[in-house]
């Protein structure tokens, strides 16, 4: 029992470390960060993709905010094209990480999760 709590804090702070990971831009170090993540077992599957989305959306959010704002029709261009090309990267990471839960289940997180950044991008 002594082990595990000396353990705890290491974990978390492993776990904290590779959520930062997963809101860069690498693909195949968010793949990576999955995996570790995984094999740490401290989070149901659900939450994981849970996790998952919400780090790569705020990848988006950061290429979102580098769009500057001198011209606007540049500036819609750009933020129109920031959101296809993402959502196209994290829908396809997503798959790819998570291909062998695709269950009905599964892709409720992803769906669920694509509908509100649309309607967040539409409002």
């Amino acid at each position: 029992q002594m082990v595990s709590k000396m353990r705890d804090p290491y974990q978390h702070q492993m776990q904290n470390q590779l959520c930062q990971h997963l809101s860069t831009q690498s693909q195949p170090a968010s793949a990576q960060c999955v995996s570790f993540l995984k094999r740490l077992n401290i989070m149901s599957d659900i939450d994981l993709k849970i996790l998952f989305l919400k780090c790569r959306g705020k990848w988006m959010a950061s290429l979102l905010d580098t769009i500057p704002s001198d011209n606007p029709h540049t500036q819609l261009n750009k933020i129109i094209e920031t959101y296809r090309s993402s959502l196209f990267n994290i829908i396809t990471q997503y798959r790819f990480v998570f291909q062998e839960n695709e269950e009905e289940g599964s892709r409720a997180v992803l769906t669920s999760w694509v509908t509100h950044t649309i309607s967040d991008f539409l409002s």
